[in-house]
């Protein structure tokens, strides 16, 4: 992020799945670019001004289909409603371009630290996505954890919602 000629120092700072780790000089246009070390363990150099803007919020390993199976994601090459569970619930928290996104992480809901990294980790908090149930959080309003999550049948989710809410 460049103001008045001088790149503000991010060094250190989390954006989406990003922590930053240093600066990487400039580019062409003179946007100030930073070394990303991503959730997932990748790192790369990605302009200020898009991370700063969140037009990048991770080096793309939210929609690659290699983590998922690099991490054991997925099951004879197919992804499990589990793992969709998981990775819908980092996008609507994370991703301010998700549609959902105002309702969750615009609005200051989180998710378990261990969670944001770890589909293992939540895959051994929460178990395997029942048929027919989705993620829910018992408090509509907590955060994504352990202690807040659990399986629930639409009908039980719907009836959970903040405009059901008394």
């Amino acid at each position: 992020m460049i103001h008045m000629g001088i790149a503000k120092d991010i060094t250190g700072g989390r954006y989406g799945l990003f922590t930053i780790a240093s600066r990487a000089g400039s580019d062409s246009k003179r946007n100030a670019l930073w070394n990303c070390v991503c959730d997932c363990g990748t790192t790369i150099v990605v302009r200020g001004c898009d991370i700063v803007n969140h037009n990048r919020v991770s080096c793309g390993c939210l929609n690659d289909s290699r983590t998922s199976q690099l991490h054991g994601h997925a099951v004879g090459r197919k992804r499990t409603p589990t793992y969709y569970s998981w990775r819908a619930m980092k996008a609507r928290c994370i991703n301010p371009n998700h549609e959902s996104f105002k309702d969750y992480g615009g609005r200051g809901i989180t998710i378990h630290t261990e969670w944001i990294t770890s589909f293992a980790q939540f895959l051994a908090d929460m178990g395997d996505r029942p048929a027919g149930m989705t993620l829910d959080r018992i408090d509509c309003n907590g955060n994504y954890e352990p202690a807040n999550c659990k399986w629930s049948t639409i009908s039980e989710q719907n009836a959970n919602q903040r405009r059901w809410k008394r």
